[in-house]
């Protein structure tokens, strides 16, 4: 079923849920799996209904069930079927003919009569149609118009509102009506009693095809000639006169259940119209099957011709139609017709309204030759359709069994030993080293109005390879190597031909037709694969001293895993020469075209760092590694992920574009239970080798975590053993924890292993001159400092700026009523740059700018940002800032080593002492931050040398603990000892 057509349905059915409340994309595909469920149950209970019909089974009782029915059968057991709908569904509804002759609707009389009184001429009352519903969703019956004479559409007031569900009861059957898929009501008739048997037609309408023709005398010699041979042939034609009116055809099928019971002569049938006439035209000669080629048109409209092979269930009718006033034509009906069958016991059950009678007037015969190639059999009817519905000889408007059909080369007829059997040709001697015969062939026919017609043909009688050995089963594994090609061959040894025979094989055209059977069990032709043969070294050749192996290469790209029939055939001049068949299994390589990336696997869980933020993104397929072809191309695309451990209170971690994870709350401080560090179920989708119909998926566990932090902060961040020395010498009693650290490690991710900076790296240099900086996120006063108030107007040196008379107004922060009245030709006032305004650019500018104005590197200006960004530099020439001076010239200062930057996802780090009361006697911590920056470069641990005389035996070790936050939000905490000496 097509799933998004069934959405569809499904989207219709909850707009009328009485909860009035929408559902999440999870629970839509929930409810779209269980309304195919719902069908998939439907489908199989109607199918165990009709089976016990067919057993002699029938219905004691029908009760309504919420949305449906429940059906007792005869032998106790009940099944219930019921509608396609939403959530407020209810019991289905029941319509009856009360023995009053109206409708009743759940037991309540209508005021619309379903059955019509019986005619002053002693015709049986006909019985309504069932009723249905309208498009506004009331109920619509069919009542008799005794002035019409016929039946006819009544609206009545009855909503019929929720209703996917009802049963009538009539002429001694059941009638279930359920809604499917579509929303269109399916029929399903049931007996109702012990003795009774359900007829239906086999589609919504059946047209019955009749025709006729006056018989006319031929009067060329030609046709005087044939119709002389078929005389001779058929003596009665002797007896046929001028203007004498001919009919054939008119066969009408039923399908009758249980399929036990027998159409016999004693059954009487009859046709009846909505109006409740009964049709002169008559039945007879019930024979079982349903009429050969019957054809299915759009809309269910079956039209039938002549008699087929019986099918369980399926009879055929001979309709003999009634004649006109004049008795010179007979005539047929396009109203619809109910066919009325009553038994020997009195039981009379009736079919829908679905018959059509159609006659057609004969016009001159024509034979026509359509195939010239068939294969070789027991006996080759010439009328017989093949694949494409063709057959060697077609015969329009021709007389039923009134031909000759004839061999025309007595040479032909004594060398293959050829006789003729009606339509029928045998071939008594096949030469055993040909792969085929020509027979010459020639078709007399009389037309139902007199004429005559022939035609000839040469026929091609193939015949196959009667070879001794099979072909073997294959299997295979898709690939993209040597360009997605893969050859495909058998041993053309194992096929066990004669010289003769190969040689036959290989000149043949050769083909290998692949099918295979689909989900609901219908067979789809999948392709046709040229075959060619091959010598031992893999070349191509038709040489049968040379020939070893033979096949197809087979695209990768092409196929998917499933198990195929193949079929392998050689033809030659058309004709089947030989025929084997085997199966082909397709399977996706079982070592991983796509795999968890092992660098970012942990004890077989994907480690998903993800870059941390407002919400934590990712992208999936990071955390994988795909194989490529020779060409660098990844055979899986079109990776799409779905979070299968989403709930409705805490929905899918994975974006609507399905490719990436986005999560919030994750972070300890604002959610009471912590995501990450949780293992989480995931599912990747993919399509191999650039086949979108080869889907595969995977199913892997994640878990969400930083990459910083390590349980084991031992671990992750190494140290040296620190101690000092009291003394007053600043440069001994100090101990500087960044260049005590060894080693900072990644605990996860694609850098896991590798080591960061805890701190910015450093390095002194002096100051060879007197440096001033400019502070552009500060706009200065008059008197050179920081302006404070948002108000405050911002100075260019000597006077305010103003604003400029365009669109950067609106990058400024001023509204579109000020930019309208400063572009006016008279503007109400002028209008100034402010601290605020400058705010406005300066909160843009700093993503890609330091404050002394220097660029930071490998930052690209996002679009959305470029005007104000070019605003920026614009003005910050124009404007007074705050002015800093570096050093004084000589000075030794320490500035940032860009070689060793902190990692930037290190939210802050502290050291301090674990007991700050005790430890303070003896030392303390300072922080050393970089100039201007606030940038964190180091801590330091100085001793306090003055009193050095209260350390007990000359040492004390003070615990210190350092704790790391990251933008994950979580916290390492190191702990260390730091020894003071006196010594």
């Amino acid at each position: 079923m097509n799933k998004k057509f069934l959405s569809a349905i499904l989207f219709g059915a909850l707009m009328v849920s009485s909860t009035g409340t929408f559902v999440s994309c999870k629970d839509y595909d929930d409810d779209i799996e269980n309304l195919q469920g719902q069908i998939n149950s439907n489908k199989d209970a109607i199918a165990a209904l009709q089976k016990l019909v067919g057993e002699g089974k029938w219905v004691t009782n029908i009760s309504p069930v919420e949305n449906g029915f429940a059906v007792t059968m005869s032998d106790g057991t009940t099944t219930s079927i019921t509608g396609i709908k939403g959530a407020d569904g209810k019991d289905g509804t029941e319509w009856t003919i009360g023995e009053d002759g109206f409708w009743y609707k759940d037991g309540e009389k209508t005021t619309s009569q379903a059955i019509a009184k019986d005619g002053e001429d002693g015709k049986p009352g006909a019985t309504a149609p069932s009723p249905k519903i309208d498009a506004n969703g009331m109920w619509v019956v069919y009542e008799w118009d005794a002035v019409k004479g016929e039946f006819v559409e009544k609206t009545t007031e009855i909503s019929a509102q929720g209703t996917s569900a009802y049963v009538v009861k009539k002429d001694g059957v059941y009638v279930l009506h359920i809604a499917d898929e579509t929303g269109k009501f399916q029929e399903v008739t049931l007996p109702a009693t012990s003795d009774a048997f359900v007829v239906a037609a086999p589609g919504s309408a059946v047209k019955v095809y009749f025709e006729q023709a006056n018989w006319t005398l031929v009067t060329s010699k030609a046709d005087k000639e044939m119709l002389a041979k078929l005389t001779k042939e058929f003596p009665e034609i002797a007896d046929y006169k001028k203007d004498q009116l001919f009919k054939q055809g008119g066969n009408l099928p039923i399908l009758v259940t249980p399929a036990n019971v027998e159409i016999t002569d004693k059954f009487t049938f009859a046709l009846q119209s909505i109006k409740g006439e009964i049709s002169e035209a008559t039945l007879s000669n019930p024979v079982k099957g349903m009429p050969a080629n019957s054809e299915v048109n759009e809309g269910g409209i079956i039209t039938t011709k002549a008699v087929a092979n019986a099918e369980d269930g399926f009879w055929t009718l001979t309709v003999e139609p009634a004649l006109n006033k004049k008795g010179d034509k007979y005539v047929g009906f396009t109203d619809p017709h109910s066919l009325i069958v009553k038994n020997e016991k009195g039981t009379v059950v009736k079919t829908g309204f679905a018959y059509q009678l159609s006659v057609q007037e004969n016009g001159p015969v024509t034979v026509t030759p359509e195939v010239t190639n068939v294969d070789n059999a027991d006996a080759i009817d010439v009328f017989a359709k093949n694949e494409d519905g063709e057959s060697i000889f077609k015969v329009k408007h021709g007389m039923n069994g009134k031909f000759i059909l004839e061999a025309t080369e007595p040479i032909e007829v004594e060398k293959y030993k050829i006789t003729i059997e009606g339509s029928k040709l045998m071939i008594g001697n096949m030469p055993a080293d040909q792969t085929g015969i020509t027979v010459d062939l020639k078709l007399t026919a009389l037309g139902l109005n007199g004429s005559v017609a022939a035609a000839t043909t040469t026929l091609t009688v193939g015949q196959e390879i009667d070879a001794q050995g099979t072909l073997a089963d294959k299997t295979v594994t898709l690939s993209s190597k040597d360009n997605y090609q893969q050859k495909i061959r058998w041993n053309i040894a194992d096929l066990g031909f004669s010289s003769v025979q190969l040689d036959q094989f290989l000149k043949a055209t050769k083909t290998m037709k692949l099918t295979y059977v689909d989900e609901e069990g219908e067979t789809q032709i999948f392709k046709t694969e040229n075959i060619s043969a091959y010598d031992k070294d893999g070349n191509a050749t038709t040489d049968y001293k040379k020939a070893v192996t033979f096949g197809f290469t087979l695209d990768s790209k092409q196929y998917v895993p499933r198990e195929y029939a193949i079929r392998l055939e050689a033809k030659s001049t058309n004709s089947v020469i030989y025929a084997a068949e085997a199966t082909l299994t397709v399977n996706n390589p079982t070592t991983a075209e796509i795999s968890l990336a092992e660098a970012m696997v942990k004890d077989g869980v994907l480690q998903i760092t993800g870059t941390p933020g407002a919400t934590i993104t990712y992208t999936m397929k990071s955390g994988f590694v795909i194989k490529k072809d020779a060409n660098d191309v990844e055979v899986a695309t079109n990776l799409t992920f779905t979070d299968m451990s989403a709930t409705d209170e805490d929905p899918s971690w994975i974006a609507d574009d399905g490719k990436t994870l986005s999560i919030v709350d994750y972070n300890y401080d604002n959610v009471k239970e912590q995501k990450l560090y949780k293992t989480r179920h995931f599912k990747v989708e993919y399509t191999l080798f650039g086949n979108e119909n080869n889907k595969e998926e995977m199913e892997f566990d994640a878990v969400v975590l930083s990459e910083i932090y390590n349980a084991d902060a031992t671990a992750a961040i190494k140290l040296k053993d620190m101690s000092a020395v009291f003394t007053s010498d600043a440069k001994k009693n100090a101990i500087s924890i960044a260049s005590n650290i060894t080693s900072a490690t990644y605990a996860a991710g694609s850098n896991r292993g590798k080591t960061y900076n805890l701190f910015q790296g450093v390095k002194k240099t002096t100051i060879g001159a007197v440096a001033e900086v400019l502070n552009y996120s500060q706009p200065a006063g008059a008197d050179g400092t920081a302006l404070t108030d948002d108000d405050d107007k911002v100075l260019s040196g000597k006077n305010f700026i103003e604003a400029p008379k365009n669109t950067d107004m609106l990058l400024f922060g001023f509204s579109e009523a000020d930019l309208e009245d400063a572009t006016s030709a008279t503007p109400t006032k002028k209008y100034y740059i402010t601290k605020a305004n400058w705010d406005n650019i300066w909160n843009v500018a700093k993503e890609y700018y330091n404050v002394d104005g220097s660029a930071i590197k490998n930052k690209e200006v996002a679009a959305e940002h470029k005007a104000t960004v070019a605003v920026f530099n614009t003005y910050k020439s124009q404007i007074k800032f705050v002015v800093t001076k570096e050093a004084e010239a000589g000075t030794e200062v320490v500035v940032a080593d860009d070689k060793a930057k902190a990692e930037a996802n290190i939210v802050a780090v502290t050291v301090e002492f674990v007991n700050k009361e005790v430890a303070e006697k003896y030392a303390t911590i300072t922080s050393k931050s970089l100039d201007g920056s606030g940038i964190l470069y180091d801590y330091v641990i100085t001793a306090k040398s003055e009193l050095s005389e209260d350390i007990p035996s000359g040492k004390v070790e003070l615990p210190v603990k350092m704790t790391v936050l990251d933008k994950w939000g979580m916290k390492m905490v190191r702990t260390f000892n730091v020894t003071l000496n006196t010594k």
